[in-house]
């Protein structure tokens, strides 16, 4: 029925009597056939058949599994998700069943193995290589990036193989083909049908033609939408196959092909050729489901391809039930609730989702899944656990009142939601979700920033119980100061949880009293100066503009750093406002402060103490408001309005008869302290500091510099309290005024980012941009002395006659880098010596630029052989390769998302605890 049914090749496999037989001679017959691309022209897009012996009866004759030879795997997450071809979410399952072991990231892209069964033998699993029939990654010419971050592929060529062939009275049960694609096939039905991949909506978004959600919009404006959202797909499709040189047709050359070949028919035969819609016509079945219901030929020919009457896998199961072959094995909740037959399973559902800027929400919710979904492997009556996900997908969810939703949130140092929170929040506070579940709130952050401590989970809290939800646990709120990640109360965090979720009160009474005793001991006083350090402040180097990035040094005077740790800073009151208050107030600088670790008050307001904001509380100067004087007296309200510094330059001078110094200072807000990542290594950094101080003292020049320097790189903020006034004012010019160049800080202590720089046999993929290279800038410092070392090794063993020694090899990086052109300089710095010592298998460094191109998809360049992309997913999915990410939150989701586009699944989830990520806020 097709004009190249003339060039039809036939292969003909009746001898072959085994399923492994029939698995090789098929893999070679379909490599042979589609011939690097340049598949072989066919019959009814057909090409080559590979025909096995025929049906007897009372035989169910051989068999393949797979309805098309190549094919995408679809795995039921478990929550109503589905990654890859939802088409084959059952074939999946029963080629598992039978022993495939799917690879360890599974991806929407996986290609299925093929299973072959004879008749008499058991079927056989043969994996099939992407070497020889490659996956066409779908782009398009004209909107290159929008089709890369959507990571779209397909199969190089349809190979239908769940059919049968009748032919001359004779049927045969296993007759594959392979032909081409026709682009209506990929680009209408198989990549965009709701019902599969779905993919128009997001192709929608990621063109920029609309933003949200799409059934929000009328009717015929959606429609618009998703026509021309289908249109660029049929023509990327159509595009990428011929760049990948695989053979396609078009929908008009197809249809023109099949009526020029009729009319040929019809005027030498005298009837029309018998016609399918579902063939050819080019569809809109994505959009218009009516159309589904299309025609169907009105009459069978012969020979013809036909579908088999019964399902190859439910024969198979059949045939082993009845020769006690064991099949499907038993889940162990299925196993468990054999055993315990008077235990039924609740239909309570847990929800665990997080909201945080960074990534120790998500290893904390992610342990929380781990931790309850094996107390519900003992106790069913917890639930079912549904995988972790961020908060903004519980709008989505159908909560029933018996579930029950754990939440774990971070907030900004500002205290707002995060990113993936806001939507939850606002569905919430719009009255657009309505939710009557338990649930329970653990919160992290530092107590540094006490006025939005835990702001998002007080937040949660709040609108829950408002909208009629009651907690299962009392929320807990954890200190990152104290511990990071906060392990020691999540985990009493899980147990409350966990307790009464199997209904045991006495046990949550004993895990409640643990929790109240770790709470008192975790307690921080109301300010412990014991860690902080004072540092002279040096300005090391500056870009090509005062509002460049700086490289500061900051004198920690003795006390140790470690690689990767974060820097704490009070940007410092003026000297002289602070010593002009002082005098006003009566207080001696020397005077001791006792609530603050014994420090002086010079110390206290200048390091500690927010000038510029109103007062916490005014209960210190109740009465000394009603003190009557000859001056006005002083009105609390107008206190309460006015910065501190103001009120306390209007106090009497015997203001300390109603007051003490104590309250006075407790009521004082503090200032908010700037986090930095170091930007240099310890080691290497000092001995550049040390080489230094023997130059200067060589050519007779004193050096105060300390054997402790820790280098910080400042994006400029205007107006910043210390990226911009601080580091701005004049340098001092005797010893006296060198105070003015003092911060008081703090040394953190990262333990995790330590893990990632000493891995250095693990490839590391790195993304930065502005000041995010810091942390980079150590870890390559880092690496660079490590090569130090070893090349002194090998030397000195050399000199001693021990024999050249083998140099030990460090895994590549992969640095993708984004930074403003006014920074050139230092970033330039910050890399020639890992350049030149060949660190990088990959670096992508963009500049700021007019055309918006953004150093997060930098990952899709393909000007290195074979493209990034391909060697990113090889590196996380062959080599384990480690992530780290310090940028802003909308630049890391958008790398994240691309990663997710080449892995071809959820990035976050594919890579756990390999993801990390050091999300930060402008540091002003």
């Amino acid at each position: 029925m097709r004009s190249e049914y003339k060039d039809l090749r036939l292969c003909d496999l009746r001898h072959v009597k085994t399923s492994s037989g029939m698995a090789l001679e098929l893999v070679e017959a379909l490599k042979s056939a589609f011939n690097n691309g340049e598949i072989r022209p066919t019959g009814k897009l057909t090409n080559r058949y590979s025909c096995s012996r025929l049906a007897v009866p009372n035989e169910r004759g051989p068999m393949i599994w797979n309805g098309n030879l190549l094919s995408f795997a679809g795995y039921d997450e478990g929550d109503g998700r589905i990654l890859g071809d939802p088409q084959n979410v059952s074939l999946t399952n029963a080629i598992i069943d039978l022993g495939w072991q799917p690879p360890p990231i599974r991806t929407q892209w996986d290609l299925l193995p093929i299973v072959t069964m004879a008749q008499g033998d058991e079927p056989v699993i043969t994996e099939l290589s992407e070497a020889d029939f490659p996956i066409v990654r779908i782009r398009h010419p004209n909107h290159q990036l929008a089709f890369d971050k959507l990571g779209l592929r397909w199969t190089a060529a349809p190979a239908l193989s769940r059919l049968g062939f009748t032919i001359g009275g004779v049927q045969y049960t296993a007759t594959p083909f392979i032909g081409w694609f026709m682009d209506a096939e990929i680009g209408v039905r198989n990549l965009a049908d709701s019902f599969r991949y779905n993919v128009l909506p997001d192709i929608v978004r990621s063109m920029g033609l609309a933003q949200g959600d799409l059934d929000a919009l009328p009717d015929f404006e959606r429609l618009a939408l998703l026509s021309r959202a289908q249109l660029e797909l049929n023509y990327a499709v159509t595009w990428s196959y011929a760049k990948a040189k695989v053979r396609i047709i078009d929908s008009l050359a197809a249809s023109e092909l099949f009526t020029s070949f009729d009319d040929e028919h019809l005027a030498e035969h005298g009837y029309r050729l018998p016609a399918d819609p579902y063939w050819l016509a080019p569809p809109q079945g994505s959009i218009i489901p009516i159309w589904h219901r299309g025609a169907s030929p009105n009459y069978q020919p012969k020979p013809m391809i036909c579908h088999h009457t019964q399902d190859p896998i439910k024969a198979w199961k059949r045939e082993s039930s009845g020769n006690n072959v064991s099949i499907p094995k038993t889940s162990s909740l299925s196993l468990q609730l054999t055993l315990r037959p008077n235990v039924r399973p609740s239909p309570r559902r847990v929800f665990i989702n997080y909201c945080s800027s960074g990534t120790v929400a998500a290893k904390l919710a992610r342990k929380l899944f781990k931790n309850l979904t094996h107390a519900a492997g003992s106790s069913p009556s917890i639930g079912t656990i549904m995988p972790v996900q961020i908060l903004d997908s519980l709008t989505k969810a159908r909560l029933e009142p018996e579930d029950v939703v754990v939440i774990v949130a971070s907030n900004t140092r500002k205290g707002e939601m995060s990113l993936n929170g806001t939507a939850f929040l606002h569905a919430i506070q719009g009255g657009q979700f309505r939710i009557s579940s338990s649930f329970a709130i653990f919160g992290n952050g530092s107590k540094d920033y006490a006025d939005t401590f835990c702001q998002t989970a007080v937040d949660l809290e709040r609108y829950l119980v408002s909208h009629g939800c009651s907690p299962l646990v009392v929320p807990m709120h954890a200190d990152t100061v104290v511990e990071n990640p906060p392990w020691t109360a999540f985990s009493q965090f899980g147990k409350q949880v966990i307790a009464a979720l199997q209904g045991n009160p006495r046990e949550t009474l004993v895990v409640h009293q643990e929790t109240a005793k770790l709470l008192q001991t975790t307690k921080t006083p109301k300010l412990d100066t014991s860690k902080w350090i004072k540092a002279g402040v040096q300005e090391l180097q500056r870009g090509e503009s005062d509002t460049s990035m700086k490289l500061v040094g900051l004198d920690l005077r003795g006390h140790p750093y470690s690689s990767m740790s974060y820097i704490s800073i009070f940007p410092p009151n003026d000297e002289a406002a602070v010593r002009s208050l002082l005098t006003s107030l009566k207080i001696g600088a020397d005077e001791r402060v006792q609530f603050a670790g014994n420090i002086t008050a010079h110390d206290f307001f200048r390091f500690f103490a927010d000038l510029q904001q109103p007062f916490r509380s005014l209960d210190w100067a109740t009465d000394l408001a009603g003190v009557k004087r000859p001056q006005p007296p002083l009105d609390l309200a107008e206190m309460g309005a006015r910065p501190a510094c103001e009120v306390m330059a209007r106090l009497p001078a015997d203001w300390r008869y109603w007051a003490s110094l104590e309250n006075l200072c407790s009521a004082v807000p503090r200032i908010q302290p700037r986090k930095y990542s170091a930007a240099s290594h310890p080691d290497y950094c000092n001995n550049n500091h040390s080489a230094a101080r023997s130059a200067a003292a060589a050519a007779g020049v004193a050096s105060n510099s300390s054997a402790s320097v820790v280098e910080l790189l400042v994006q400029h903020h205007a107006g910043g309290a210390f990226s911009d006034r601080f580091l701005s004012s004049k340098s001092p010019s005797s010893p006296a005024a060198a105070a003015a160049k003092t911060v008081a800080c703090r040394v953190e202590r990262l333990t995790h980012l330590e893990v990632l720089a000493d891995a250095v046999q693990r490839p590391l993929i790195l993304f930065a941009t502005g000041s995010g290279l810091a942390p980079i800038r150590c870890l390559l410092q880092h690496r660079a002395h490590l090569l130090k070392l070893q090349s002194q090794s090998s030397s000195q063993n050399n000199g001693a006659g021990a024999g050249p020694q083998p140099q030990q090899r460090y895994a590549p990086i992969s640095l993708f880098l984004g930074h403003r052109v006014e920074d050139e300089g230092l970033v330039q710095e910050s890399l020639a010596e890992a350049r030149a010592l060949g660190l990088f298998d990959v670096l992508k460094v963009v500049r700021s630029n007019p055309q918006k191109r953004r150093a997060q998809d930098a990952v899709f360049d393909v000007d290195i052989d074979n493209g990034v992309e391909q060697q990113l997913a090889a590196k996380i999915n062959s080599s384990g390769a480690l992530v780290f990410v310090c940028a802003k939150a909308e630049a890391e989701e958008g790398f994240l998302a691309n990663l997710t586009a080449l892995l071809g699944r959820d990035a976050r989830e594919a890579l756990g605890e390999r993801y990390v990520a050091d999300v930060y806020q402008p540091a002003i």
